[in-house]
């Protein structure tokens, strides 16, 4: 409900900007959800997830097989989470411009669990791998290379400015 609020207020307190939604790790769940579930009433321009996943259920399981200790209560932890606010079944409704984001060493949501939710979305799509990225920090890895992307990309879609004089925009792919 948090979810749905905060994009309607949003939406309805600066309706002539886009609508950029962005969300990272359970957050990114959340974000999915919200959208999803208002899709018909408003649809964001651009959507943004890192280090996130589409099933509770399965980033509990995942998360419990890492442990000796909590591995053999991950039947259990399947049975007992709560996924009715998971997106694996309505994930691929989404029909807005998505940027999925993952680490490849993410200690905390598995990597896989980003791939999967990559491979059910509609397109358009594009997925960062961040080679030897962990949870949520991929605009720290490779000297700010992916921070420098990440908005750059955010210029091109949005900024008039950008669109004007695009070489003011240091061009992070030379790095």
């Amino acid at each position: 409900m948090d979810g749905r609020a905060a994009l309607r207020w949003a939406k309805g307190h600066q309706p002539k900007l886009p609508l950029v939604v962005f969300g990272q790790s359970l957050g990114g769940n959340v974000a999915l959800r919200s959208v999803l579930d208002i899709k018909n009433e408003l649809k964001p321009d651009y959507m943004i997830v890192d280090s996130s996943f589409t099933s509770y259920r399965s980033a509990a399981t995942k998360i419990m097989s890492k442990s000796w200790l909590l591995w053999i209560f991950q039947p259990i932890g399947w049975a007992i989470v709560d996924n009715s606010q998971g997106v694996n079944q309505d994930i691929h409704t989404l029909e807005i411009p998505l940027l999925v984001i993952h680490g490849d060493k993410d200690q905390i949501v598995d990597f896989s669990l980003g791939q999967d939710l990559f491979n059910h979305v509609s397109e358009p799509k594009e997925f960062w791998r961040i080679p030897n990225g962990r949870h949520t920090d991929f605009m720290w890895q490779a000297n700010g290379l992916y921070s420098d992307r990440f908005f750059s990309i955010l210029d091109m879609r949005f900024d008039p400015q950008y669109k004007k004089s695009p070489e003011k925009i240091k061009d992070s792919s030379k790095k």
